[in-house]
């Protein structure tokens, strides 16, 4: 199973995505799959080589902002238009199985098992506790809230379709 990682940052998370791989890479020390950065911001060729001097297998994607104009709601800040910018996944082709993960964290055991999930037909996530106690009207209308902390992009998923349905429907 072709598998890949992947994360979403700008420059000024490079120092949180080389903590979170140098952990991930401790406790997993056979681990050699891609790693997609997809970034919000040009990354300069030296800080490139810095991120693939901790570990080669990076592979760079910028995203493209305009996908999310439409989210940013000029009455507020447009900080959780970036929440969104992890859909990018979903585009990420080639492979079996995309694993996502925020920065913000650290691995502290091995991964085989969460890597050795067949997920083909699926995408796996955590229910989101406080998501739900947040807002309490939507839980109660059946919504589910997802930690997109971690998620597993099953192949299915994987394509600029399922992309392109997914960042048409926002409203």
């Amino acid at each position: 199973m072709k598998q890949a990682c992947c994360s979403v940052i700008n420059s000024d998370y490079i120092s949180y995505l080389k903590g979170f791989v140098y952990s991930l890479l401790k406790h997993n020390p056979n681990f050699n799959m891609d790693y997609v950065v997809l970034h919000s911001s040009e990354f300069s060729n030296q800080q490139k080589d810095s991120l693939k001097s901790l570990y080669q297998n990076f592979k760079f994607k910028q995203i493209n902002l305009n996908n999310y104009e439409r989210l940013i709601d000029p009455n507020k800040l447009p900080h959780g238009v970036w929440a969104y910018y992890k859909l990018d996944a979903f585009a990420i082709e080639g492979y079996d199985k995309v694993n996502v993960f925020d920065v913000d964290m650290l691995v502290n055991k091995p991964l085989d098992s969460f890597f050795n999930m067949r997920n083909d037909d699926s995408i796996l996530g955590c229910k989101d506790e406080i998501g739900c106690q947040a807002n309490p009207q939507d839980y109660a209308n059946d919504h589910m809230y997802i930690n997109t902390g971690v998620l597993s992009i099953g192949k299915s998923f994987l394509s600029k379709d399922a992309y392109s349905l997914i960042v048409s429907n926002f409203s």
